[in-house]
C-alpha cells in the first residue's frame, strides 16, 4: 500500500482472538488478586491503541483508551500506592489494576510494546 511516508505493508490480526485472550488473562488475573473470592464484575472490554479500523483510522474508542491509559501511567509515574506495575516478570508481561466500587480497568503490556486496556461494564451497557 502507498502511503505519503511511503510503502506500507498492512496485517490483518485475529482483532477478536486477541481480545478473548486478553479478555480472559484480564479476568483470570482480576480473579487470583481478589484471593479467588470475587470475580470481574459485569461485561470485560478489551481495547488496544494499536488496533486500527481497515482504512487506518483509530478505533472509535481510541480516545477513551488513551485517557484511561494515560491516568494510569501518570498514577505509576507518582508512586501513587496500588498502581505500581504488577507482574513476577515485568519485562515479559505486567498489568496494573485500578479496582474501586465495581470500576476496574486493567492496564496490561506484553514484552514492553503491546498494550491493551481491559475495563468492566455493568451488564446491559454498551
Amino acid at each position: 500500500m502507498d502511503t505519503p511516508a511511503g510503502p506500507m505493508v498492512t496485517i490483518k490480526p485475529e482483532a477478536d482472538t486477541i481480545r478473548r485472550v486478553v479478555e480472559f488473562t484480564a479476568r483470570a488475573i482480576y480473579f487470583h488478586e481478589q484471593a479467588r473470592k470475587k470475580r470481574w464484575p459485569g461485561r470485560c472490554v478489551v481495547s488496544c491503541p494499536r488496533f486500527i479500523l481497515d482504512d487506518l483510522s483509530p478505533a472509535p474508542e481510541a480516545e477513551y483508551t488513551a485517557r484511561i491509559m494515560g491516568a494510569l501511567s501518570e498514577l505509576q509515574r507518582r508512586n501513587h500506592p496500588g498502581y505500581e506495575w504488577r507482574g513476577p516478570h515485568l519485562e515479559i508481561f505486567a498489568y496494573q489494576l485500578h479496582d474501586i466500587d465495581e470500576h476496574v480497568a486493567m492496564r496490561m503490556i506484553f514484552y514492553g510494546a503491546f498494550e491493551f486496556l481491559a475495563v468492566s461494564k455493568p451488564e446491559g451497557r454498551g
